[in-house]
């Protein structure tokens, strides 16, 4: 089997400067528009105003879409969907014996508009029109959803003697769903392996009976999933790598009767290469629950975006004050480096900024209110929401680990990211989080504990950021996690039409 998510090449990455605060106001430009695609990748420097930046800047190849979240799952042979692009998606939904009378064309159409329809076809969004408005244009899903599989098995026979998951005859369904439609549809299905790495860019599966926990009966592994088959590729006839698992159910559980993608943009998030945000170990809400890959609810935070390759943030070099404009219609995002500088890529450990707004994608969630996390909500206040971000690598190669500055590809090593939200799956030290959000009240350690994030959290007009002030919510206090001092503090200025003021300091 291949490792599962649950509802749950080399190339060397070198430090290009050190940090150098307290001299003439310089930061690196965004590489996202409104609603575009990037103009402008990290690593570009021009002079800084009183209040904002410049609208352009040259181009710095090096940077764009050379180091993400998919590099690193090719490192291992780990086939993520790109996250750019055209993804092209065999969606196939499966009649589970006993539950013949679920597969109607009613629900046909309802899954067919959950994963490429209109926003307006469905409650809130769809898969495409989700990732298009999340990825400001950079990704666009489309594919076919098939007619219904009549797999004959039921599901105590898919689950067998397993008690979880692991050890269930899932890959082997799914793997005879696949070349059931191959045979009736007369197709290779190379035209689902857009990227020619000769698997099928990503396959979904939909059971017609319920999840475990509707129904008790049925073993755990009726329930949403991400997985993959780790099977031989073929150009000529492209196998399943990464597949995503759920009941129809899941369709039903949001904004009134229409089709609801909540759960299918969540485990597409992982199919793209993204972890859970929330804690295995049920010790901690390291994201507040408020994030697509925590709780399912809103746009994806500003580092998912970062990993994708969809925005490229603003990086803090000198003092200044900085306009960040929304980020949910803008990508705009600000990077403050630990002392001990920064990598150029997104896996190096810093503060991550943007201006979270009630709109676009968070709109809906926050001001209504999703029915199937009722007791949660998006933030419905404007501020800033700053993240503690660890995502540096990390090297095992016959029992031995270690932070690494490349990605390393062989035999007997293999890299991937060093730390995690749940402690007992981090690579090296247990203590640190992969993604934090840092409360501006000052009254929850989201690393500690099972609290929920609120709009005090968020970092408003008036606010301040000093290090040593938010000590609690850091590993080792006033230092970062890499030992160095955190070299800055921050000042949250005036609102307008353009944005939110941030003025950073030295600490």
């Amino acid at each position: 089997m291949g490792r599962r998510f649950l509802c749950q090449s080399a190339f060397v990455m070198k430090k290009p400067y050190q940090i150098s605060f307290l001299l003439a106001s310089a930061f690196l430009l965004s590489g996202c528009v409104n609603g575009g695609s990037s103009s402008a990748g990290a690593g570009s420097v021009f002079s800084l105003s009183s209040s904002s930046f410049s609208s352009s800047a040259p181009l710095y190849n090096a940077f764009d879409s050379l180091i993400n979240v998919h590099d690193l799952g090719l490192s291992s042979n780990t086939h993520y969907l790109p996250s750019k692009g055209e993804d092209k998606i065999l969606v196939i939904p499966i009649v589970i014996q006993g539950y013949e009378s679920q597969a109607t064309s009613a629900l046909h159409d309802s899954i067919t508009k959950a994963f490429f329809g209109a926003s307006g076809d469905t409650g809130w969004e769809s898969l495409t029109s989700y990732y298009q408005k999340s990825s400001f244009g950079q990704l666009s899903f489309s594919g076919t959803v098939t007619d219904f599989y009549e797999c004959g098995l039921t599901a105590k026979e898919i689950q067998g003697s397993a008690s979880g998951i692991n050890g269930t005859n899932v890959n082997n369904l799914v793997n005879n769903a696949v070349n059931w439609y191959r045979k009736t549809s007369g197709s290779s299905l190379s035209e689902f392996d857009t990227d020619a790495d000769g698997y099928l860019d990503g396959v979904w599966f939909l059971y017609t009976c319920p999840n475990y926990q509707e129904d008790s009966s049925l073993g755990a592994s009726f329930w949403a999933f991400t997985s993959w088959a780790v099977g031989a590729s073929s150009l000529n006839e492209p196998g399943i790598d990464t597949y995503g698992w759920a009941s129809t159910d899941f369709l039903f559980e949001g904004y009134g009767e229409k089709a609801d993608a909540h759960t299918l943009i969540h485990e597409t998030g992982h199919m793209l290469g993204l972890e859970d945000y929330y804690d295995y170990d049920n010790q901690a809400c390291p994201m507040g629950r408020i994030d697509m890959m925590d709780y399912n609810i809103i746009d994806h935070n500003a580092w998912s975006k970062f990993a994708f390759g969809w925005v490229s943030p603003y990086v803090a070099d000198k003092v200044g004050t900085i306009t960040l404009r929304p980020s949910a219609t803008s990508g705009d995002c600000l990077l403050l480096p630990t002392g001990d500088g920064w990598n150029g890529s997104v896996f190096d450990e810093y503060l991550l900024l943007e201006f979270y707004t009630p709109e676009n994608l968070n709109y809906q969630d926050a001001i209504i209110g999703y029915s199937a996390r009722k007791e949660l909500r998006g933030f419905s206040d404007s501020g800033v929401r700053i993240y503690h971000v660890d995502a540096r690598l990390a090297t095992a190669s016959a029992g031995t680990k270690a932070y690494s500055d490349k990605i390393v590809t062989n035999r007997t090593t293999t890299t991937s990211l060093a730390h995690s939200n749940t402690a007992s799956m981090n690579l090296l030290d247990s203590s640190y989080r992969l993604i934090q959000e840092l409360d501006c009240s000052k009254k929850r350690n989201f690393a500690k504990g099972l609290y929920t994030a609120d709009n005090s959290s968020l970092f408003e007009t008036g606010n301040t950021f000093v290090p040593a002030d938010y000590a609690a919510s850091f590993p080792n206090r006033t230092l970062a996690n890499d030992g160095s001092v955190f070299p800055y503090a921050l000042s949250i200025g005036s609102i307008d039409k353009e944005g939110i003021r941030i003025t950073v300091t030295g600490a």
